[in-house]
């Protein structure tokens, strides 16, 4: 797996409700996690219906407040999702979702 911290990306569908016609702005803050030495992946987490959901946040405070203020993160342009989907599959894109605090440990993701 290439290293996607230099890497920019884009969002296809949400998992939540919307009211009304949703913008989707031009870059997406992504939550990434260390793969191997200096190797990084989006997160991608599985629903419970087994469809696989990247992460993907709109506003940097709101990564920070959902994922921990330590979480590292990648800005993308919307319009690269299509690539990060190439090496990651997923099938939705899962906008600024809120995590329980039991899966958040020294201010990041676990």
């Amino acid at each position: 797996m290439r290293d996607i911290s230099r890497h920019q990306a884009p969002v296809v569908a949400s998992t939540a409700p919307v009211a009304g016609p949703r913008i989707i702005p031009p870059v997406l803050y992504l939550p990434i996690r260390e793969v191997a030495e200096g190797q990084h992946a989006a997160e991608v987490r599985e629903l419970p219906d087994a469809r696989k959901a990247l992460i993907a946040y709109t506003a940097l405070d709101r990564l920070a407040e959902n994922c921990g203020p330590a979480q590292p993160w990648i800005l993308i342009q919307t319009d690269e999702l299509g690539s990060i989907k190439d090496e990651q599959p997923f099938d939705v894109v899962n906008f600024d979702p809120q995590f329980s605090e039991h899966l958040i440990r020294n201010g990041r993701l676990v």
